[in-house]
């Protein structure tokens, strides 16, 4: 009997991750490039290397964004932005140049930030139909 609880066990944990999973201080596998309309003329295209506490990806797109607060007692954490701007960067490119997602637009991507006392807040980024906001 306690075979079998330990295998029952185990099939309830097993995980499979079939693409990267980047933590720390790894970047992720591409670029981010946005323009920046306000910028003087010839500095509005801007270069961006992101990196996240956690992020797992399938197919080189991330699928889940994991942040964690790194400034105590900051009324809007610098992290919780970058996490959530780089994550619409994400979903529109998905949605506008993935053949899988290109015609009905509807790629989700997943994103938590947990703050300093411990409390994380989950996201769900997607586009709703001939819309270009996330």
């Amino acid at each position: 009997m306690f075979k079998r609880r330990a295998h029952l066990l185990a099939s309830v944990c097993l995980v499979m991750i079939y693409r990267p999973l980047y933590r720390g201080n790894q970047p992720w596998p591409f670029n981010i490039i946005m323009k920046c309309e306000t910028a003087p003329e010839g500095e509005q295209l801007r270069k961006l290397l992101p990196r996240s506490d956690l992020l797992v990806s399938k197919s080189t797109l991330p699928r889940l964004l994991v942040e964690v607060n790194s400034k105590p007692k900051d009324e809007r954490p610098g992290d919780l932005i970058r996490m959530l701007l780089c994550g619409a960067a994400v979903v529109r490119m998905a949605n506008k140049f993935s053949d899988k997602f290109m015609v009905a637009k509807d790629f989700v991507l997943f994103a938590i930030y947990i703050w300093d006392d411990g409390r994380a807040t989950r996201y769900s980024m997607y586009q709703e139909p001939n819309n270009p906001e996330v």
